[in-house]
């Protein structure tokens, strides 16, 4: 399990919206001790860091790292107090309550009092950090000009260029220095702007290099300290950078040096917390009995299928919201101008298979307008076609929908939306963006927000998570709607999940909910394990217990808590636990190609009545089931096997999902999904003579994306010594080419198959006689050089697991 007991940044909004501080409070009992072990020395002097935001323009500020970014959070993890201006000059005295002021690639020049002020302040003993950017005449227009006027009295001069690349000490671009110390790489990329280069003068000295260019400097004026950085990518690009830092806290290591330097701290092993925790402001005031009157609803919002450009299918992505353990799912594929095609197509394609098999994830439909700059819509009834920025927010408000502005930091064509949020009508934006977090964390103390899972892929459905509070719920059966969660989000009852950077964010009332319900999940799941084993140690199989056990261990794994809770409940219910379900012989294995199979389900009733429910097959590859759904069934006190027949294909690998539903029971158990795995024996055996000799190309044919389902596929054979190897995917199979042999020599083999699922197969391939230029088979088989088809006998290690993909735990 993830482990919530951290240090907990909590940013909270003062009476004037220009300034706004960051100070870590004590930590709650139920979040255990900080996992920063080295938060702070013995002789750490504690500091105000001032981050400014005050001379911003074209949408510098969502590059621009204040208090409510990774920046401002680890800053304060280890004892600093940051905070945002944005509106105060920097010669109105505001330096005199600051250690440490933040300068990151200015638009609108200092005016002469403010760099004087400036001057003044790191003469008189402070600390300096300032960030430059590429240059440009297109596109973003950034420039780090304005810099100069402050970092040319330091001897350093942020140039017009751009730098691209990084820098490692192990090539020696790393030099030595307090601000370097056991950091091994930095690099100029963030995302979708650069760095620069700096010239740097004696006395001031470059620490870091990246393509031969200075990218990091220091100096010392009077008693106070500067650091210069070439790029903003150093205190923005932390935990999802793309691999670009050598070691994952690299950034994290120099952003503490620098300000430790700065202020005169010694140094310190950056150890971050697990998970980083963002509280925007307290949020409205409650007490727990009020609090108790919201429901919680963990989704995703903005993804795509294959109706517009995403990778899978409306069915597939379903599938995966289940897999990951959301209570609702918000599909938005583009809307460009052709009509009848993507929009809400994807989103009404995917409800109407979570409806038909009844699966437990409400979809709702929505859009991505994208003939304009992308913005999603939803709750939706019709398709908006329009290149009109404004027709297209209207349009949405018109159905009664949101309007979002989509990933504002993903092209700089999105300045000018960005700076007229207010006047479109936005209703709220991205602040993370399938793991993108930069620098926009501050607006979301002033504008409604959410995270966005837009990963294009069921693969990558889930990572970025949308927590949202809803008092009456007013879906099906008290399921979410589309417009309880647009009205959570506008009120800002959400708290934003973002598993790729590891962050909880939201309202401090909310995420001390979420929080609270987190380590009520934990309890739950502990006891409700414990009770389970008391039971089986008196004798009783308690299979659907145990079913909906894992369902809230998953439900954890993907940071579900409320999920997690409500399957521990059914876990524990008298129907269930009076309950005893399980898969029986021959379950799937390895079958036959084109054979008939039976999978059978053993239901034992210990209840006083009759027990019925469903089992919907909803997902079934390379097999194809008699039925669209049986009913599973057993009398009071009594063991009934129920079958479920179907043919399987002629090569692939078998993937069954369950969706077991509307139990008849008094208590009524949630839908739970169990999901096995069988393989279809069809092999390819081929001779390939040689003047060396004939090589046998073996091969197990599996269909396209099969390989996701494998985790490992072995050949063990004997030549007359044992052996084992992998065998290579090619698109079509697995295979390995054994040989070249002599005549005479007898290979016997076996297929050796681990899927994801913990199931383990065993496909007996038969013994090959080499002869002079042929091969016999001692199984029967056609005439060679000819491809022999094999369908071998087979064993299997079968394993039922519920429906879930365990994320790897951290």
């Amino acid at each position: 399990m993830i482990k919530i007991g951290v240090p907990i940044v909590v940013l909270f909004l003062v009476s004037s919206l220009s300034l706004w501080p960051v100070t870590p409070l004590g930590i709650p009992s139920s979040c255990g001790a900080p996992q920063a072990a080295n938060q702070v020395a013995v002789d750490f002097a504690s500091a105000k860091v001032l981050c400014d935001e005050s001379h911003i323009d074209r949408g510098s500020d969502m590059w621009t790292p204040g208090n409510a970014s990774m920046f401002g959070w680890i800053l304060a993890e280890y004892g600093y107090n940051v905070t945002t201006n944005w509106d105060y000059s920097l010669d109105s005295g505001i330096l005199l309550n600051y250690q440490v002021l933040c300068l990151v690639f200015p638009m609108i020049a200092l005016t002469e009092g403010e760099v004087t002020a400036v001057h003044n302040f790191v003469d008189s003993g402070g600390g300096l950090l300032l960030v430059g950017i590429e240059y440009t005449t297109s596109g973003w227009k950034y420039t780090p000009a304005n810099l100069n006027p402050v970092s040319q009295a330091y001897n350093i001069t942020f140039n017009l260029n751009r730098v691209v690349g990084r820098a490692y000490r192990s090539s020696g671009q790393i030099l030595d220095h307090p601000v370097t110390e056991d950091v091994q790489s930095f690099h100029s990329k963030c995302d979708e702007v650069w760095g620069c280069s700096l010239t740097v003068t004696s006395p001031a000295t470059t620490i870091g290099i990246i393509n031969g260019a200075s990218a990091l400097a220091v100096a010392q004026s009077g008693s106070g300290k500067v650091v210069a950085v070439g790029s903003p990518a150093p205190v923005v690009q932390y935990r999802h950078d793309g691999g670009w830092q050598l070691n994952p806290n690299d950034h994290f290591q120099l952003t503490l040096n620098m300000i430790d330097w700065l202020v005169g701290n010694p140094h310190r092993i950056v150890e971050p917390p697990e998970i980083a925790i963002f509280r925007i402001g307290s949020g409205p005031s409650m007490n727990s009995s009020e609090l108790s009157n919201y429901t919680l609803f963990n989704g995703a919002i903005h993804e795509h299928t294959t109706y517009s450009d995403g990778g899978d299918t409306p069915d597939a992505m379903t599938v995966a919201a289940l897999r990951t353990s959301l209570d609702y799912f918000v599909l938005t594929d583009h809307s460009h101008m052709v009509v009848g095609y993507e929009g809400t197509l994807g989103a009404l394609a995917a409800r109407s298979y979570a409806q038909t098999y009844e699966l437990d994830c409400p979809i709702i439909i929505g859009a991505e307008l994208s003939s304009i700059l992308h913005t999603i819509g939803f709750p939706l009834t019709e398709d908006i076609y329009t290149t009109d920025q404004q027709t297209g927010v209207n349009a949405i408000h018109a159905q009664g929908g949101i309007a979002g502005l989509s990933h504002p930091t993903m092209d700089s064509a999105y300045i000018p939306v960005w700076l007229a949020f207010d006047t479109y009508g936005y209703d709220a934006f991205e602040v993370t963006n399938d793991g993108y977090f930069q620098a926009s964390g501050e607006y979301c103390y002033f504008r409604s927000f959410y995270g966005a899972s837009d990963s294009h892929s069921a693969n990558g459905v889930g990572y970025i998570r949308d927590v949202v509070f809803v008092q009456n719920p007013t879906g099906p059966n008290g399921t979410v709607s589309g417009a309880d969660v647009a009205d959570a989000l506008v009120n800002r009852r959400i708290v934003v999940l973002d598993l790729r950077n590891n962050m909880i964010f939201g309202q401090g009332v909310w995420v001390d909910r979420f929080l609270d319900i987190w380590d009520q999940a934990e309890t739950a799941i502990t006891d409700t394990r414990n009770q389970i084993e008391s039971l089986e140690s008196g004798g009783l199989k308690l299979g659907l217990s145990r079913m909906y056990l894992q369902k809230a261990e998953s439900a954890m794994d993907w940071w579900n808590p409320s999920a997690a809770l409500e399957a521990t409940h059914d876990a524990l219910l008298p129907s269930v636990t009076g309950l005893d379900l399980n898969t029986t012989a021959p379950n799937l294995g390895v079958m036959t190609p084109s054979s008939s199979v039976a999978l059978s389900i053993k239901l034992e009733n210990r209840l006083g009545y009759g027990v019925e429910l469903n089992a919907t097959p909803f997902v079934n590859t390379a097999l194809a089931f008699d039925d669209p759904s049986t009913e599973v069934i057993a009398g009071p006190n009594s063991t009934h096997v129920t079958d479920l027949t179907g043919t399987a294909s002629s090569f692939g690998y078998t993937k069954v999902m369950l969706n077991l539903h509307d139990f008849n029971t008094t208590e009524k158990p949630n839908p739970v999904v169990i999901q096995m795995g069988g393989i279809i024996s069809s092999m390819t055996v081929q001779a390939i003579n040689s003047t060396e000799g004939s090589a046998l190309a073996i091969k197990l044919l599996v269909r396209s994306r099969d390989n996701l389902m494998i985790a490992s596929a072995k050949i063990s054979y004997n030549n007359g010594t044992a052996h084992t190897a992998n065998l290579a995917y090619d698109g079509e199979g697995y295979g390995i080419t054994l040989g070249p042999y002599s005549p005479g020599v007898n290979v016997t083999f076996q297929i050796l198959l681990n899927d994801v699922l913990g199931n383990s197969f065993v496909i007996n391939g038969g013994t090959y006689h080499i002869v002079s230029n042929a091969i016999t088979s001692t199984t029967p088989a056609d005439s060679w050089p000819l491809i022999l088809g094999i369908a071998g006998a087979g064993a299997i290690l079968a394993v039922l697991v519920v429906f879930v993909f365990l994320r790897k735990r951290t």
